[in-house]
């Protein structure tokens, strides 16, 4: 008789999850990682997913539009699983997040631009590979830098990654406008920068390390940090809406596993209408 109690309870508490436990949810217990796939394109082909999630809840995204000479955008940014580990929400360069429902620890299934899932008999799942396969992602890209020692550093205002500058490309450049601008040796300016985050040796210990390679140095911000930039980022075109992030428990949004905060984007238009 202990043994039916038994059953039962374990009967009903797998239907109480969906049958799903948190376990097979768990995207966290193999990283870094990788996860690929072409999805569908209104206007070509198809659309071509590369997305690598890390440790330190970073992500790298390349999306490559088929048949497109100029086709190809990174973001990187920061990521964020729900408490039950079902829902992935991409916090990156973007106007609004990325968000998919976990189908399980191999697959990952984009939802809608309202976070509604996609109603088609189309592909929308990414599948997630045997190991990682790294990108290098170029973009538009806001970070504090500073100089000392004969070599920069440069802290990615999304990411908070930091991470050695390489001296070539337009790193002349953006170290010249540096000393200018500093108010001390070796103080952090914030700057922007067309930069590929790509593997390089550093000058001490192991590699390769992710490195930021300048390839065109924008413009220093002396008096500026990046939560006072935030909300004025380049790459946000003209006529878009700017974006404010309170870091924080955002309002309907579960509490992420980790240590990582939730993030709120509000996005206020032109008009001067706010919506969340």
């Amino acid at each position: 008789m202990r043994w039916l109690y038994l059953g039962i309870a374990l009967l009903l508490g797998a239907c109480s999850t969906g049958g799903v436990t948190e376990r097979e949810y768990d995207l966290t217990a193999r990283l870094p990682t990788t996860f690929t796939g072409t999805l569908p394109c209104a206007d070509c082909p198809g659309i071509d997913y590369h997305l690598n999630l890390f440790q330190d809840g970073v992500f790298y995204l390349r999306m490559r539009y088929q048949d497109r000479p100029d086709g190809q955008f990174d973001d990187i940014g920061r990521y964020l699983l729900s408490a039950d580990g079902s829902l992935l929400s991409l916090q990156g360069g973007r106007e609004a997040p990325l968000r998919f429902t976990v189908e399980n620890p191999d697959s990952l299934r984009l939802l809608g631009l309202d976070g509604a899932a996609i109603v088609s008999e189309l592909n929308y799942s990414l599948q997630r590979q045997a190991a990682l396969l790294p990108i290098a992602p170029r973009l538009l890209m806001r970070g504090m830098y500073r100089y000392m020692a004969d070599a920069g550093r440069f802290t990615e205002c999304i990411t908070g990654r930091d991470m050695p500058v390489a001296t070539e490309a337009d790193n002349a450049a953006m170290e010249a406008a540096y000393s200018q601008a500093r108010s001390a040796p070796g103080a952090p300016l914030l700057v922007s920068v067309e930069g590929q985050i790509a593997p390089r040796m550093p000058m001490e210990g192991a590699g390769p390390v992710d490195t930021l390679v300048p390839q065109r140095f924008i413009n220093v911000f002396p008096g500026e940090t990046c939560a006072s930039g935030m909300a004025d980022t380049p790459r946000r075109s003209p006529g878009e809406a700017a974006q404010i992030r309170f870091t924080g428990q955002a309002p309907g949004i579960p509490d992420a596993s980790g240590p990582h905060p939730s993030t709120l984007i509000l996005s206020i238009p032109t008009s001067g209408e706010a919506s969340a």
